[in-house]
């Protein structure tokens, strides 16, 4: 809430300054060091507003906001001490969010989205101290699941699953350390198995089973770390 207040009279402050017609420059405040201090207004050459920023003993904490030169929104920023801090928000051209990013003093930290042109969310998932950390998601432009992972701190651990764009599974794979380990699963997009197997160490291990629709194995394969058998 505090943020959002501090939001919008720095974006009222900077409108009124635009409005006057004031030019790049205008507002751009120091200590008695001759260091940034406070609200600094700056605009292009022809008027428009083009960032604001907070400034403290020549560091900035605070918002940072930044507006192309037809004046829409292209950021969002919070720092501390000259560092990224909080969440960032990046727009395109005509003002719609194209990602938003958590930081902790410069190192991604917490929630992540990312939004395809049309404002549709294309991906999401979470950090921790800079690493994936939990449930890493991508989306089909009909906002349904593509891709699904399973990551601590930074390692893929857990299933990977791959998803037909009807939202039917379409593959499940187990990993332990970023290496494929333990049970994979393939199926069609009635939701039907077609494959079943196992890896050791990212090589196909032990028997693998195919199906066809009406659930009859077909195929059967025996492996020993890679090698068919």
């Amino acid at each position: 809430m505090k943020h959002t207040v501090i939001l919008a009279t720095l974006i009222s402050l900077f409108s009124a300054f635009s409005a006057n017609g004031q030019s790049a420059g205008d507002k751009k405040p120091t200590d008695e060091q001759g260091r940034p201090h406070g609200i600094w207004l700056i605009f292009y050459e022809e008027g428009s507003p083009k960032s604001v920023i907070e400034y403290k003993n020549g560091w900035r904490n605070g918002n940072q906001l930044e507006w192309n030169n037809q004046g829409r929104l292209i950021s969002r920023n919070q720092f501390k001490n000259d560092t990224l801090n909080d969440v960032q928000y990046v727009y395109d051209g005509n003002g719609k969010l194209q990602s938003k990013r958590s930081y902790n003093m410069g190192v991604l930290h917490g929630e992540l989205q990312i939004f395809d042109r049309n404002g549709k969310l294309q991906e999401m998932g979470r950090y921790v101290n800079g690493e994936k950390d939990g449930e890493y998601i991508w989306f089909f432009a009909n906002s349904k699941k593509a891709t699904q992972y399973q990551y601590d701190m930074g390692k893929i651990n857990g299933n990977v699953i791959y998803y037909y764009e009807s939202g039917e599974m379409k593959s499940s794979t187990s990993y332990i350390n970023n290496e494929k380990q333990g049970v994979y699963s393939e199926y069609d997009e009635e939701g039907k198995k077609t494959v079943e197997g196992s890896f050791v160490k990212n090589e196909k291990d032990g028997k693998w089973l195919y199906f066809n629709k009406e659930g009859e194995v077909v195929k059967k394969e025996k492996y020993k770390m890679g090698e068919l058998k």
